[in-house]
């Protein structure tokens, strides 16, 4: 137990560093971008731009990057099949593949109601037309009278099919249930439980001031926590496949 601290310590570190490489890479991309419109020459150099939405692209047409406000956020597109989107609406940097479809990006939105807010900010790393599988992400929110706050890397496994057969699935649902809004949730519900949708399988950060290591199972159930709490005490817990605690250890 005595080298427990410093392992969290380290992990602390390791998640500092990410958060540190990825501004980096991302005010890189944007100068990089800002920089492929300023010329030498006198007739392309400007001393600002203002636009809705940048896109870069290969010769062929190919987006390859997309610089995008709120109203302009891109449609996702797998296998030619444009993905509706869930969340918030963002702005930010989009990254594309060789063939045109999303592989990762950077988004950060926030809102304000009646003097209560919610910050988000992610940089995502897509699997093979598939969705996020690695995130690091800052979630901050005191709406609706109560704190959420979660910061740090996550990584996801996502099944081997494409993600358009997911929305598809999920389109033929509505169809079977049509209005019974309870049936269409417990569908969903078991598909989540077999894994049809993956899963969030670890997570190195805080949650909560929980502070350290969290790893799931294969289904996203928790399994194991390594961490120090808001309370100052070094814990490692382990759960059933329930996701109910089973034993502690701990200062």
């Amino acid at each position: 137990m005595d080298t427990f601290p410093r392992q969290l310590e380290a992990l602390r570190r390791q998640v500092r560093f990410l958060w540190l490489y990825a501004a980096v890479i991302s005010i890189v991309l944007i100068m990089m971008l800002l920089l492929l419109f300023i010329n030498r020459g006198d007739s392309n150099r400007f001393k600002e731009l203002s636009a809705e939405k940048i896109n870069i692209i290969e010769r062929d047409g190919t987006v390859k990057l997309s610089l995008f406000n709120q109203a302009t956020l891109p449609a996702g597109m797998i296998n030619g099949v444009k993905l509706p989107r869930s969340g918030d609406v963002a702005s930010g940097l989009m990254f594309y593949n060789t063939e045109g479809e999303e592989c990762g990006g950077l988004i950060y939105s926030n809102s304000v109601e009646k003097g209560q807010g919610r910050n988000s900010a992610s940089m995502t790393f897509d699997q093979y037309k598939q969705d996020q599988v690695v995130q690091l992400v800052n979630d901050w929110s005191d709406a609706n009278g109560s704190s959420f706050e979660k910061k740090g890397l996550q990584v996801n496994d996502r099944p081997a099919f494409p993600l358009n057969n997911t929305f598809h699935t999920l389109d033929s649902l509505q169809k079977i249930y049509k209005t019974d809004t309870a049936a269409y949730q417990a569908a969903i519900q078991k598909l989540g439980e077999q894994g049809y949708f993956g899963a969030t399988r670890l997570f190195i950060g805080q949650k909560e001031k929980n502070t350290g290591l969290f790893i799931n199972d294969s289904t996203g159930m928790k399994r194991l926590a390594l961490f120090v709490d808001a309370g100052n005490r070094p814990r490692i817990v382990f759960y059933d496949k329930e996701g109910k605690e089973v034993r502690e250890l701990g200062l």
